[in-house]
């Protein structure tokens, strides 16, 4: 899988469930990080997402 536009990917297997914590630059990005996930045979029970606005400066 490509990681281009992904960061802090954080991946952890509690009681057999995945838990993918990341940063991801673009909707798109996400869209095809879910598309990685669920073509490699997983399924996904819960997506969240949150989007944080960056600060423009102005010089």
């Amino acid at each position: 899988m490509a990681t281009e536009g992904i960061t802090n990917l954080k991946v952890e297997v509690h009681k057999g469930i995945g838990v993918v914590e990341t940063t991801v630059q673009a909707t798109g990005v996400a869209s095809s990080l879910v598309e990685a996930i669920q073509s490699s045979g997983f399924k996904l029970q819960t997506l969240n997402l949150s989007f944080e606005e960056e600060e423009e400066i102005v010089v």
